[in-house]
């Protein structure tokens, strides 16, 4: 993916941080429990620190011989279940059987960005920068 698209969607994915952010603090305080607004608080949170790694991601491709197709799919399937399993999990007293499943999504996109994240770090090493 090019350097370019990916910052696209960067861009993209903060703007919904901030929107999910501003969803949580407003529209849902009333209507969750404490404890299901507080792992969607991580969701959101998640969500940004993962946009502003993924922009960081863009800025390294940039002008360098690193192409970080493999490790960026990973990245970006890990981000979804991570993220997504956070912001489902959050209606687990709403709706159990999703919020379940959300609850086992987070897990498994947590072990997928670790995975990404190593793997960038050796096409990182391997790889001179200009």
């Amino acid at each position: 993916m090019k350097p370019k698209n990916i910052a696209f969607i960067t861009f993209c994915l903060l703007a919904l941080a901030v929107a999910f952010g501003a969803i949580g603090s407003h529209a849902l305080k009333p209507k969750l429990s404490e404890a299901c607004l507080e792992t969607f608080k991580t969701g959101a949170r998640y969500h940004m620190y993962l946009s502003i790694i993924l922009l960081s991601i863009a800025a390294l491709s940039f002008g360098s011989r690193i192409y970080f197709s493999w490790s960026l799919a990973i990245y970006l399937l890990g981000f979804a279940l991570f993220v997504g399993g956070c912001y489902i999990s959050a209606f687990r007293e709403i709706a159990p059987q999703i919020g379940e499943m959300g609850s086992k999504m987070a897990p498994i996109g947590g072990v997928f960005l670790i995975f990404s994240f190593l793997i960038m770090a050796l096409q990182t090493y391997m790889h001179k920068l200009k």
